[in-house]
């Protein structure tokens, strides 16, 4: 997580237009369900540059989260895709996981799916977005 914090400061040092951090809360009911809670998606607009994390992806890449494609950035949606590679399933088996999110802009609204390279079918939840915003008072000394 320091690493994805790290290349957003630097990158919002850069830019004009601050990144934009969504703390996502999927609905997701079954304790082996691909999707996991908390899913954060750090987007900083300027530079089209997009860091996903969630408790699987920072498992399988030791916290430094995975960089996702825009797809879509209009006022009314965002869409992104990224891969998350050599996730291991209970028989020890790799796939690779390719993800699709959908996050409206008006409601927050949150579409994913998760679709394992390995086996048929795919996965989709949904869930709620929130602008995650500062808090107001000490700021962190430099």
């Amino acid at each position: 997580m320091i690493s994805l914090c790290a290349a957003l400061q630097a990158n919002h040092a850069r830019a004009a237009t601050p990144p934009v951090i969504y703390g996502c809360e999927v609905t997701a009911k079954n304790r082996l369900a691909l999707a996991k809670n908390p899913l954060l998606i750090m987007f900083d607009p300027a530079n089209k540059v997009v860091l996903a994390m969630d408790p699987l992806i920072h498992s399988v890449t030791g916290g430094s989260g995975v960089t996702a494609q825009v797809v879509r950035d209009t006022p009314k949606d965002l869409v992104l895709r990224w891969t998350l590679k050599g996730v291991r399933d209970n028989r020890s088996a790799r796939s690779d996981l390719r993800y699709e999110a959908r996050i409206g802009r008006k409601d927050g609204s949150l579409r994913l799916t998760i679709v394992p390279e390995a086996y048929p079918g795919s996965y989709s939840y949904r869930g709620h977005c929130e602008v995650v915003r500062d808090k107001p008072g000490k700021r962190p000394k430099k």
